[in-house]
């Protein structure tokens, strides 16, 4: 049963299912009644844990079958034609977009394939860059500064322990590389838009 196989989503019946054009209903659903009821929203984990069959939290996950047209997309398409407000991006590594990144650092998944492919301008979010043993072979300073050289804009760190080091590293690339400090400053301005169409963001 490829549902139990699937450690991260199926097996923790964590879907609206495995039809595309019915996940994408669903999702634009709650996006959808979500912004009625004044909350902003998130989808994740882009593109897909579904074809997976480890859980990032616990190891490295390989997507061995989707692609940047894989029927797969649909819901997220959806997503993003509904107005969501952030996408989270996942730490498997997609081996048909970008063999060599996980997808919180691939520009090839964020860049390429969220920002121009699907047309998506808003927050882009990390999946957990903290305790997740899918990254645990790169160093804090190095996942901060990856994800955004990628394209990301907020980093989730469930270890506050390693916040320093990433902070630290983050304002210190920065402050050498002009380039990246303009990466960063778009960042800044989508998350404080973020914050302000939740009703967040006050002045004085």
């Amino acid at each position: 049963n490829k549902r139990e196989s699937n450690a991260p989503i199926g097996k923790l019946r964590r879907d609206f299912g495995s039809n595309p054009a019915e996940v994408a209903d669903s999702v634009v659903a709650v996006v959808d009644g979500m912004r009625e009821a004044g909350v902003v929203t998130a989808v994740k984990h882009f593109p897909g844990l579904g074809e997976v069959t480890a859980n990032t939290d616990f190891g490295a996950a390989l997507d061995t079958e989707t692609t940047r047209e894989s029927e797969s997309l649909a819901p997220f398409r959806a997503a993003i034609a509904a107005g969501v407000s952030s996408v989270m991006v996942s730490s498997a590594i997609f081996e048909h977009i970008d063999p060599n990144n996980e997808g919180v650092f691939s520009s090839a998944v964020i860049t390429d394939l969220l920002r121009d492919d699907l047309g998506f301008d808003g927050v882009v979010i990390a999946d957990d860059l903290g305790a997740a043993k899918a990254v645990a072979e790169v160093t804090p300073a190095e996942r901060a500064v990856r994800f955004f050289e990628a394209g990301g804009d907020l980093a989730i760190n469930a270890n506050p322990a390693i916040m320093s080091a990433m902070a630290d590293a983050t304002l210190q690339k920065a402050e050498g590389d002009t380039a990246f400090a303009a990466r960063v400053e778009e960042s800044t301005a989508r998350v404080l838009q973020l914050k302000e169409d939740a009703g967040l963001l006050t002045c004085g």
